[in-house]
């Protein structure tokens, strides 16, 4: 059905349920609201945002299909052509930068080895037309075989005197040339950055005036988005906010990320036992020493696709796999966790950098609290399915709320599990105080509230629950649930 269809039909319903008086006082609000609307867009953006909106609404017309020749546009390609970089965005966010008391420096770090020269140019490029002009780029040139490079790099120092370049003596690795690089910054921020990628125009101005509005952030990261040699942009990356236990999981952080440069030197910098994953490890390090973690939620970073990195496809370079695990096993035992790291089998297949962890069977008491009015099947076949659990500690209740069907009574008579008897006060049903009443018959530390229709299809479970407990600062856990 077209959009215009749907409005006709709406509005033959609108008369035909309340009259055409209401259909027209309906209206006219519509058009009130629309122009209001619409002035306020011209006056905080100008004239242009007609056409910019214009534009916008033909992408959607596209997106629904009106069009025919649209099966050739991704939805991404749709999102860039209506959030594209302008003069206007360009000269509000010069305003907002105007307003700050204070400018921070921004260091730049990018470890350098062989990077193709065009690539490399348009990397530099990328930082030299920042709307924000406080920054510096510290490079830490790794002993390239191009020796095009060296004076390349020379050319661009005498041109800005923001660039600064250590040349290393002897080939080392993408740690150690980051961590030269690192010694040459100024500023109290290092903003982590590859010789091949490219920052986008805004970068920097929204990391300072982020920087200015949360002054205990120690870590910051942005969305980014992939790039290939061309161009042509695909596979954005819009990230959750500071996660932890996703951090866990795989390096959502990527790029652009920020650290203090104070904490950099603090966690110890770059380590090369994890080179390959050496920005992931030293994530989980200098998180864990962060006061406040905190993530722009805007595309300001092109993530090169080239091939041989990591970007295309994790084939590509297959110890990065086993750095990574190395970086997590080691976050877990500095944080006194019992767990094993290992890539599932879907992540192996698919050449994929995501990781998963493996809980011990043992650990504190819990109780399962199960409430339950009748119900028998349901009842019983939750019950069978925590036979499988593998966990050791537990115990079941089944709270009996009032049953009467005489199946479920039967069954609650001859089972092993302990059963409390709960009736409803005045005869109404109240889940709250049935499972309050249940807890302070209990004495085991943890508590678990099962529900009577659910049904256990992982014998891992509880432990992977148990597991999460383990980590500071949670407190209560909770799993997925699949439904029918």
């Amino acid at each position: 059905m077209t959009t215009r269809f749907h409005i006709f039909q709406k509005s033959i319903q609108v008369i035909k349920g309340y009259g055409f008086r209401v259909f027209l006082i309906r209206a006219k609000q519509r058009i009130a609201i629309f122009v209001r609307h619409y002035a306020f867009l011209i006056r905080r953006n100008g004239i242009g945002i007609i056409f910019f909106e214009i534009r916008k609404t033909l992408l959607a017309l596209r997106l629904r299909g009106i069009f025919e020749n649209f099966t050739s546009i991704s939805s991404y390609e749709c999102w860039l052509e209506v959030n594209q970089w302008n003069l206007r965005r360009e000269e509000l966010l010069k305003s907002e930068l105007e307003k700050l008391d204070h400018q921070p420096l921004l260091s730049i770090v990018m470890p350098l080895y062989n990077t193709p020269l065009g690539l490399l140019n348009k990397a530099l490029n990328s930082v030299h037309k920042q709307v924000y002009l406080n920054w510096e780029l510290c490079i830490g040139e790794d002993c390239s075989t191009n020796p095009r490079i060296r004076q390349y790099l020379e050319n661009w120092i005498e041109k800005d005197p923001r660039i600064k370049v250590v040349f290393g003596k002897k080939k080392g690795n993408i740690s150690r040339a980051t961590n030269s690089a690192a010694k040459l910054a100024e500023g109290d921020f290092l903003i982590l950055m590859d010789s091949d990628d490219e920052m986008t125009p805004d970068a920097l101005a929204e990391i300072a005036l982020y920087l200015a509005k949360n002054p205990d952030v120690d870590v910051l990261y942005t969305d980014d988005d992939k790039i290939d040699e061309v161009g042509n942009r695909f596979n954005p990356q819009f990230k959750p906010d500071w996660s932890p236990e996703l951090l866990l999981s795989f390096m959502y952080f990527s790029h652009i990320f920020c650290v203090r440069r104070e904490l950099f030197w603090e966690a110890g910098g770059l380590r090369a036992i994890c080179d390959g994953s050496q920005d992931h490890d030293l994530a989980l390090r200098i998180t864990e020493k962060a006061r406040h973690v905190g993530h722009i939620p805007k595309i300001l970073y092109h993530w090169r696709v080239l091939p041989g990195s990591t970007a295309l496809s994790g084939n590509e370079k297959h110890y990065a796999f086993k750095a990574a695990q190395i970086a997590i096993q080691d976050a877990l035992k500095r944080r006194k966790v019992r767990a094993e790291v290992y890539r599932p089998e879907w992540a192996v297949e698919s050449a994929c950098g995501f990781y998963a962890l493996k809980f011990p069977h043992q650990g504190p008491d819990v109780a399962i609290i199960i409430p339950t009015y009748n119900q028998f099947e349901l009842l019983k076949r939750c019950i069978e399915s925590l036979k499988t659990t593998t966990y050791q500690n537990y115990k079941i209740y089944i709270i009996d709320n009032d049953s009467d069907d005489h199946e479920t009574i039967k069954y609650l008579n001859r089972i092993r599990h302990t059963v409390f008897r709960i009736p409803k006060p005045g005869g109404r049903f109240n889940f709250s105080r049935i499972n309050n009443e249940a807890v302070k018959k209990t004495r085991e530390e943890y508590i678990l509230f099962l529900n009577n229709d659910t049904e256990v299809i992982s014998p891992s479970w509880l432990s992977q629950l148990m597991g999460y407990m383990q980590f500071d600062g949670v407190g209560a856990v909770g799993g997925r649930l699949l439904f029918p």
